[in-house]
């Protein structure tokens, strides 16, 4: 069966093992004529022909238990789950592996440079690559599982209790957040790797800005691995901002929920007296008086004065550039990227930007270098250490040239 004939096959009975792939189904015969007449009403076929068309086809394979019960393919489950949005899960643990081969393949691609092998240098380019790729793929699909499960749980579409519903949000906080901020967080194991991997990318720009491919592809491999490490954070913070509330809702709903099944179970039993008793000796009715009560008109007179007096407020230390300014920093990107296609070749990129831009202030020259960086264009940086003084300020860096 070749991969198009399966994939028409799931086409045509998407409804079907889409539920199946959400629900982690596992069907017999009879169970597979039930979800036929419910999801596609128009098959005349018997259930025993489709499963084994779907068997066939490597869509369902027969359960480890029992040769009477199919389950979905893992890859096949994976497929649906992912074109629906409903991913379920991974462990941290695959991440770290990934970043593990990631932290090989950038040792073999070291090695290649320091051999002077292009060819071996675009092969290691790809296949880095295709690890990152992987990375991304981890993190959007938990992302969007945990997106999912938060939703579920928001609309009480899960049919747990207030208990089972902590439990689950408890789980997916401490055992896939948490460990996961540690990975992701600046400094951490990922943060590493991909900071490894850039210094060997520079190194081989450096080594081979003369061949006619490897720059290009190790510029790529670059711009992927910046792409990651924003999509990744971003990614992260979005399920974070979304489980650690539920996690803080769900746990006061549960703790309370415990109280009070424990005060009826008690109410049950034993009738209102003993709750009666504690909550007269945990909130006892107050009792007050007055006391050290004065009356003086001098000292009436006083506070009013003091209430109606003006304070000094001292001038800020800092005083805010005026609002007619605020144009002057920002630069636009287009505007930028057009300047410097025009200007080519650069051979200092940070003290061409002060001087093209003369009435920016330094924070934006400096978001305008970093802009550069991030953009498809072909730079490469001198090894000699250049100064240029700016106001106040001097700046020592490796000056970054631009090509035609």
């Amino acid at each position: 069966m070749t991969p198009a004939k399966s994939l028409s096959v799931a086409s045509a009975y998407w409804p079907l093992l889409e539920v199946m792939a959400d629900k982690q189904l596992v069907v017999t015969v009879y169970e597979m004529r039930d979800l036929l007449e419910k999801y596609v009403p128009k098959e005349d076929r018997p259930p025993q022909m489709i499963l084994a068309l779907f068997e066939e086809c490597g869509i369902l394979e027969r359960s480890p238990v029992s040769d009477s019960e199919w389950e979905l393919v893992h890859a096949f489950g994976d497929f649906f789950r992912h074109l629906s949005n409903r991913q379920r899960l991974s462990s941290p643990g695959i991440l770290v592996s990934i970043l593990e081969d990631i932290s090989y393949q950038t040792e073999e691609l070291q090695k290649a440079i320091a051999a002077n092998s292009p060819d071996l240098v675009i092969a290691r380019c790809k296949a880095v690559r295709d690890r990152l790729d992987e990375v991304r793929h981890v993190s959007e699909s938990r992302h969007a599982a945990v997106i999912h499960e938060v939703m579920k749980i928001k609309a009480r579409t899960d049919r747990r209790t207030v208990h089972e519903r902590y439990e689950f949000i408890s789980d997916m906080y401490l055992h896939h957040i948490e460990p996961l901020r540690s990975i992701i967080n600046p400094g951490g194991e990922m943060d590493k790797r991909l900071s490894e991997l850039l210094l060997v990318i520079k190194k081989g720009l450096a080594d081979f800005s003369n061949d006619p491919i490897a720059p290009e592809m190790l510029t790529r491999l670059g711009s992927a691995v910046i792409r990651l490490e924003k999509e990744t954070l971003a990614y992260f913070s979005a399920a974070f901002k979304e489980v650690l509330p539920l996690y803080n809702q769900l746990r006061h709903d549960a703790h309370l929920a415990r109280a009070v099944s424990k005060q009826l179970d008690a109410v049950s039993r034993e009738g209102c007296g003993p709750l009666a008793k504690l909550l007269q000796d945990q909130m006892p009715i107050s009792r007050w008086r007055a006391e050290y009560l004065f009356s003086s008109g001098t000292m009436e007179d006083y506070l009013s004065s003091v209430s109606e007096s003006v304070q000094y407020v001292p001038e800020p230390l800092v005083i805010s550039a005026a609002s007619g300014s605020s144009a002057n920093r920002y630069i636009d990107p287009f505007e930028l990227l057009d300047k410097v296609n025009e200007s080519k070749p650069i051979g200092d990129t940070l003290r061409w930007l002060f001087e093209a831009f003369p009435d920016k202030t330094e924070h934006s020259v400096l978001a305008a270098f970093q802009e550069i960086l991030q953009n498809d264009i072909q730079y490469e940086f001198e090894s000699e250490i250049a100064s240029h003084v700016v106001g106040l300020a001097t700046y020592h860096y490796y000056p970054l040239r631009i090509e035609i």
